[in-house]
């Protein structure tokens, strides 16, 4: 037992701070452009001079576009990182010294990974969950509403996705695409050790991105497509590592 958790802490030691740096600049960035386009939406609201009862959010529109942006951004720099992570050679020489298997190694590794990208899944609900709350709070002309909030997760794709309320399928979704996504960065690195190309990470990231995009508008049946594509991934990875095949995934 104890040899697998030294696999876990010698990914730790290279992913742990990068994976802490990509949490603080998200948050750091997403709310310096939510402030930033609430202040711009609110003083061409107040230069019209115009008053009126309001009774949905100025400016989640944008906040959206820009959050979602910043949160792909830190995904993919994420993956990136995990894939070349394992290249040191003090890293292979300590996975040699522990006389574990590689296939074993990139499975853990895999559920790091996975691990890493839950944590960036639950502090992006946080944060949109924390700046709705602050844009409530400084909307003008609010009329308030207990089900306000409500809307906005429902009828925005990417906050949706991080907050999907009684559409508790899409959990599943999340978790699915997680796995696979994670799985596939570990194999990915174990591919580019071998100087391969791992093509199959793009195309589950791509997958995930679709998902994010468009979670309240393909419905629950394509969303089933997606997770079943995202599971035969992962037995796809699961399949080759009890195989040992180097072949791309």
């Amino acid at each position: 037992m104890k040899k697998y958790i030294s696999v876990f802490e010698v990914c730790s030691r290279v992913m742990f701070y990068k994976l802490l740096a990509i949490v603080v600049l998200m948050t750091v960035s997403q709310w310096a452009a939510g402030i930033l386009s609430l202040k711009r939406t609110l003083a061409e609201t107040a230069s019209q001079s115009v008053s009126y009862e309001q009774y949905t959010l100025l400016g989640t529109g944008e906040l959206e576009k820009w959050i979602s942006l910043i949160f792909i951004v830190a995904a993919a720099i994420f993956v990136l990182l995990a894939m070349m992570n394992g290249s040191r050679s003090m890293q292979l020489n300590t996975l040699k010294r522990l006389r574990i298997s590689e296939g074993a190694v990139t499975f853990l590794w895999g559920v790091y990974y996975v691990l890493g990208l839950l944590i960036l899944y639950l502090v992006q609900g946080l944060n949109i969950t924390l700046l709705l709350r602050y844009y409530e709070a400084n909307q003008p002309y609010l009329v308030p509403n207990e089900q306000i909030l409500t809307v906005e997760l429902y009828t925005g794709n990417f906050f949706h996705f991080f907050m999907p309320l009684a559409d508790t399928y899409i959990y599943t979704d999340a978790a699915i695409l997680m796995v696979s996504l994670g799985l596939y960065t570990a194999y990915s690195s174990w591919l580019l050790r071998r100087g391969k190309k791992p093509a199959m990470v793009f195309a589950v990231f791509s997958t995930a991105y679709v998902v994010i995009k468009t979670s309240t508008n393909i419905g629950f049946g394509t969303l089933m497509l997606l997770v079943l594509i995202g599971v035969g991934a992962v037995l796809n990875v699961m399949y080759k590592l009890w195989r040992g095949d180097e072949d791309e995934a």
